[in-house]
């Protein structure tokens, strides 16, 4: 079980699908490509089992997305011509 606030996993998909886009040549459309987070950024996000969230003030932006987790989610935007696996 993964347990991360909204709106970081949003910023983080985000991130990610911009820079998928970007690589292709696109626009930051939503229609052809749904914005996602792998396990791999929810395990960088110390989301596994995180019951704690429900402790914070705010849950939604937990945890705080640092820069060490924008580069992770724009490194881990499927590469053009190759697929990745585990996507959320």
């Amino acid at each position: 079980m993964y347990l991360a606030g909204g709106r970081s996993v949003e910023e983080l998909a985000m991130i990610r699908h911009r820079k998928y886009q970007a690589d292709r040549g696109r626009t930051e459309s939503l229609s052809t490509w749904a914005p996602k987070v792998s396990r791999e950024l929810l395990e960088a996000m110390g989301a596994r089992e995180a019951w704690d969230l429900f402790d914070h003030l705010r849950p939604a932006t937990q945890p705080p997305v640092t820069d060490a987790l924008r580069q992770h989610a724009q490194g881990d935007a499927p590469r053009p011509g190759g697929g990745r696996s585990g996507m959320l």
